[in-house]
């Protein structure tokens, strides 16, 4: 609950500070507000993870439960036998939704806050000996994130672009299997770029890529598995977006 009532503040904050933002730029010469909203597929990368079979994993000396993410790479426990899997997460393709606030500093520049999400039906977990499990679940990450686009004048209707952004980051994975949800916030970042046509003074369509992304994603995981990231995706989106 409190992870959560911390998440919603922190999303809280950044709307009110993009509104302000908005405000404030609306009031200078030169910036144009703007409001868009995309969505399209996502395909996920392979996210690490595994199976601890009777397993007690240590770190440090310290001794902690089995299927603790933050703890890989484990050691084996002799004592009470047992192996460690390890193996790839491997998702079908998805979807990525967001919406996103931001101006167009000048002719060249958007600066922008995107709140956006992606979710993936789980496909299996392959492990390096060669053996795989059929999960049932979802993979679903939550992005926040601070972007710059840089548009490539060509004087006519349709305008390349190409930018990126950081920010912070959430990934939880839920299924029949086991439960994965991460422990604290992670750095998250996309590259990207696309083609805007203008339909008119006001709307331009987008259609674009983006590669994003989560670091050092720890997971608290349930049923002896463990699960580590890096967590990544393809993401191919088609979206409005409105100009004041």
């Amino acid at each position: 609950m409190n992870k959560f009532l911390g998440k919603a503040a922190i999303l809280a904050a950044v709307s009110v500070s993009a509104m302000g933002l908005t405000s404030t730029m609306s009031m200078a010469d030169g910036f144009q507000p703007y409001i868009s909203v995309f969505a399209g597929g996502s395909l996920a990368n392979d996210v690490n993870g595994g199976d601890y079979y009777n397993y007690i994993p240590y770190y440090g000396g310290a001794q902690r439960i089995s299927g603790a993410a933050s703890l890989l790479p484990p050691v084996r426990n002799a004592a009470k036998g047992g192996s460690t899997y390890y193996g790839s997460i491997k998702s079908n393709l998805g979807y990525m939704a967001g919406i996103a606030m931001g101006a167009k500093v000048n002719d060249a520049i958007r600066l922008e806050m995107e709140f956006s999400h992606s979710g993936n039906a789980l496909d299996k977990i392959v492990f390096t000996t060669g053996a795989s499990t059929k999960l049932n679940g979802t993979l679903g990450v939550t992005y926040l994130l601070g972007n710059m686009w840089v548009d490539i004048p060509t004087h006519s209707a349709v305008t390349p672009y190409f930018g990126g952004g950081i920010g912070l980051g959430w990934a939880n994975i839920t299924s029949d299997q086991f439960n994965a949800t991460q422990n604290g916030t992670s750095f998250a970042y996309q590259l990207g770029g696309g083609l805007g046509y203008a339909v008119n003074d006001h709307v331009t369509l987008d259609i674009g890529y983006r590669f994003k992304g989560l670091t050092n994603a720890k997971f608290d995981t349930t049923n002896n598995y463990f699960v580590d990231g890096p967590v990544t995706s393809h993401n191919v989106l088609v979206g409005l977006r409105y100009q004041f």
